[in-house]
């Protein structure tokens, strides 16, 4: 008798559990994606900002690729106030942001998890880099924000080496701007 007792519980458990899922994933909205292909002729610029590992002010160094409809580029900023050390522009045109937002769309640059609890970077992989990658509005405001880090942590779910790629891409001489910088 307690056997059928304790079987009925458990049959009725799940029944309550099931219904709950089921009325949760009704009721859930899906994650709206944003479309940056759109964006090709508006004052909205996408952004990487890789941000070196903590430690003392002097030896901290972030590297900042943006990019928008009428040029790309790289500022170096040194300590957690950052100092700006250097900055270079480059010419970009309407069409070539298109084909160049259309890349990112592709590979995921828009995918990420929206949870308030990771929202935030800082201290995350503290002996690593941050990456964080945003569209950002022509009023400086974010329109989405996602990171990761090193260490394989974020919020980010694109395609990581890709993405880098095509911003560093964006900057002819990346490599020799960004020769001594320790990241």
């Amino acid at each position: 008798m307690v056997r059928y007792i304790i079987g009925f519980l458990l049959a009725v458990g799940l029944i309550i559990v099931l219904i709950v899922l089921i009325i949760k994933g009704l009721t859930s909205s899906p994650q709206k994606v944003l479309n940056i292909d759109g964006y090709a002729n508006t004052d909205t610029t996408v952004q990487m900002t890789i941000d070196s590992p903590v430690t003392a002010a002097s030896n901290h160094y972030d590297i900042i690729i943006n990019v928008g409809n009428i040029q790309a580029s790289l500022t170096i900023t040194q300590g957690y106030g950052q100092q700006v050390i250097n900055t270079q522009s480059y010419p970009m045109n309407t069409t070539a942001y298109g084909v160049f937002l259309r890349s990112l769309m592709l590979n995921g640059f828009t995918d990420g998890n929206n949870s308030s609890s990771l929202a935030d970077e800082q201290g995350h992989c503290a002996l690593g880099d941050r990456y964080i990658y945003e569209v950002i509005n022509g009023q400086g405001s974010d329109l989405e924000r996602y990171w990761n880090t090193t260490c394989g942590t974020g919020t980010f779910e694109g395609n990581i080496s890709v993405i880098h790629q095509l911003f560093e891409a964006q900057i002819p001489d990346y490599a020799d701007l960004t020769a001594n910088i320790p990241l």
